[in-house]
């Protein structure tokens, strides 16, 4: 089949079904190109075979006013750059066991806004609640400054996360919430 029909039809999905609502901000695509490690893939491949359908993909999106939230779980690190050129507004998950958040902070925070952050392997899973508690104040200080931060997990809470560590999570949520109202008021 010929990717430029492919293209046509999922971009006239796109605009009848949900571009032209001006109730919608942005678009959520999900990629996983990562590993825990490295990208699936070498960034040539990725660059030559993945980025120039993503680009259309996104220049749609953005054509429309909207912004693009990208999900790719592991480390994508060498292809941000790309990410970033392309237009992407959202990078979901943060996930701290594969990248660094904090050197992600420091180069992108101009270009991106970061969804995630809270470990889901093993802060999440092994810690206690006040353990839970001190890493996501940690998380949440670091990334949430200068704005261009989405406090959440980095990856969907799992059964077997102690339901004390989730209540914990939501705490220093709530916090952060309560600190923003008391900085607006």
């Amino acid at each position: 089949m010929n990717l430029a029909i492919i293209y046509r039809f999922f971009s006239n999905i796109f605009k009848e079904n949900f571009l032209n609502y001006k109730e919608i901000d942005g678009v959520l695509l999900g990629s996983d190109w990562g590993a825990q490690n490295n990208l699936l893939m070498s960034p040539a491949i990725w660059r030559k075979l993945i980025k120039p359908g993503e680009k259309k993909e996104y220049d749609l999106i953005h054509s429309y006013g909207k912004d693009v939230w990208l999900h790719s779980c592991g480390n994508i690190t060498e292809i941000i750059p790309d990410l970033v050129e392309m237009g992407v507004d959202v990078l979901n998950p943060v996930q701290p066991e594969a990248m660094d958040i904090s050197v992600l902070k420091q180069t992108y925070n101009k270009n991106l806004t970061f969804w995630g952050g809270i470990g889901t392997q093993h802060v999440l899973l092994r810690s206690t609640p006040d353990e839970v508690k001190k890493e996501a104040r940690r998380i949440r200080n670091m990334m949430a400054v200068n704005g261009g931060y989405i406090f959440s997990p980095s990856q969907s809470v799992q059964a077997d996360v102690p339901v004390e560590n989730v209540f914990a999570l939501l705490e220093v949520a709530r916090e952060g919430r309560m600190e923003e109202v008391r900085l607006t008021l």
